[in-house]
């Protein structure tokens, strides 16, 4: 459950920190803008945008949005890892492999569930079985 509240915070956060029109519509106090606001009155005129203060702006915009992701990236990156291992049984899906004793599940235990070779080797051995 905690992956997907994760990302729902995420998105909210997201979409919060870039709203742009409603607080345009509603705050009539400059001192009150909101970032995107404040990149928004950044652009010149026609002939004169000082690129420098808007991507100075714009990094400052978007520097919340990776620190807040950062925070709770390892919620979403270990929701995607229990998905992986979940396995299809005859009544349904069960949460973890079934359990045994032999010396790979050892050296299974130890190594990274990120090694590609080894999802792969896990997979076929388990295709073999059923």
């Amino acid at each position: 459950m905690k992956p997907a509240l994760a990302t729902q915070a995420i998105f909210s956060f997201v979409f919060t920190w870039n709203n742009f029109f409603i607080p345009l519509i509603l705050l009539t106090d400059s001192k009150k803008y909101t970032m995107p606001i404040m990149v928004s009155l950044l652009r010149g005129d026609i002939y004169r945008t000082e690129y420098g203060s808007v991507y100075l702006a714009l990094s400052l915009t978007v520097l919340p949005l990776f620190v807040f992701y950062f925070v709770l990236s390892k919620y979403i990156i270990g929701g995607v890892a229990l998905g992986a291992l979940k396995e299809l049984t005859g009544n349904g899906i069960s949460e973890s492999p079934a359990p045994s004793s032999s010396a790979t599940d050892a050296r299974r235990s130890r190594r990274k569930p990120s090694d590609a070779s080894w999802c792969r080797r896990v997979a076929a051995r388990d295709l073999k079985k059923s």
